[in-house]
């Protein structure tokens, strides 16, 4: 009965292990990983802020000339897929260019 404890304890810690990995790699969560090429899930705002020097904050690139290069969709109700705010002087809407400014 002595040798079973240690072995079940074993067993639980590496089951408690691998499962902290599994959820861990899932990336979705708040404060969790966000994972490129995969769903991540998340039911709070994400804010990326920064002072780019060199060019955008965030910039998307697709060399796929079949598909878009982002999608924004809203579940209906009053909210907007793309909404933009812009707090400066110069350009408030980028038009539809092959280049970008």
């Amino acid at each position: 009965m002595k040798l079973l404890l240690p072995k079940a304890l074993a067993a639980a810690a590496v089951a408690a292990l691998a499962v902290t990995a599994v959820a861990a790699q899932a990336g979705s969560g708040v404060g969790g990983v966000f994972n490129l090429g995969q769903g991540n899930t998340v039911d709070a705002s994400t804010t990326l802020s920064g002072n780019s020097a060199n060019g955008p904050q965030l910039k998307l690139v697709n060399s796929n000339t079949t598909n878009q290069t982002l999608l924004a969709q809203a579940s209906g109700g009053t909210g907007v897929a793309v909404y933009g705010q812009h707090t400066g002087t110069g350009w408030r809407a980028q038009p539809f260019t092959s280049t970008f400014r």
